[in-house]
């Protein structure tokens, strides 16, 4: 039984409501509720198929090309390069590479001459002082500096061999006299 008074759900042969304390007598009997079912979804029915149309066919008609419709170009947004990609800057104006590459041409041009190669063994010295304060003030060697001291590595080992045979001869020179 259900109680009319709160709803609540009544024991059979209980007096009173547990719920509210309304006598049960006062409470009406229980009517079952009628069951209904779910309707039934209906058997799957294949799509039917699009009936396609074929387009006309024209004698003499010359193809036509697609009409395309023109669309804005929108400029793609590139990420700023991380700073170890990026163009290497000189510190100051005042910092340049070219006094290492002119005193790294100086000691090849002297380096290679028999007579005078220790002035390219000097020069080729500078030529590597000059790169090494560009790159202490630049943060790295790049560009003429760069060359510069290439071309001194290579003018300071050809003067040393070049001023070592010329010792040698003149001391042959000198023991022969």
């Amino acid at each position: 039984m259900i109680c009319t008074n709160c709803g609540a759900e009544i024991p059979e042969g209980a007096k009173f409501c547990i719920s509210c304390g309304t006598a049960a007598a006062a409470a009406a009997p229980q009517v079952e509720q009628p069951v209904y079912e779910a309707p039934q979804a209906p058997a799957y029915e294949a799509p039917q198929q699009p009936a396609y149309e074929q387009p006309p066919v024209y004698a003499a008609a010359a193809p036509q090309q697609p009409q395309y419709q023109q669309q804005a170009y929108q400029q793609p947004q590139y990420q700023q390069q991380p700073t170890y990609y990026a163009q290497p800057q000189p510190a100051a104006a005042a910092v340049s590479g070219k006094p290492a590459l002119t005193f790294g041409i100086l000691g090849i041009i002297f380096a290679c001459t028999f007579y005078f190669s220790f002035l390219g063994i000097i020069f080729s010295a500078i030529g590597l002082g000059k790169a090494k304060a560009f790159q202490a003030a630049a943060g790295q060697l790049y560009g003429p500096a760069k060359v510069g001291k290439i071309l001194s590595v290579i003018g300071l080992i050809v003067g040393i061999i070049l001023t070592v045979i010329a010792a040698i001869a003149l001391i042959v020179v000198i023991a022969n006299s």
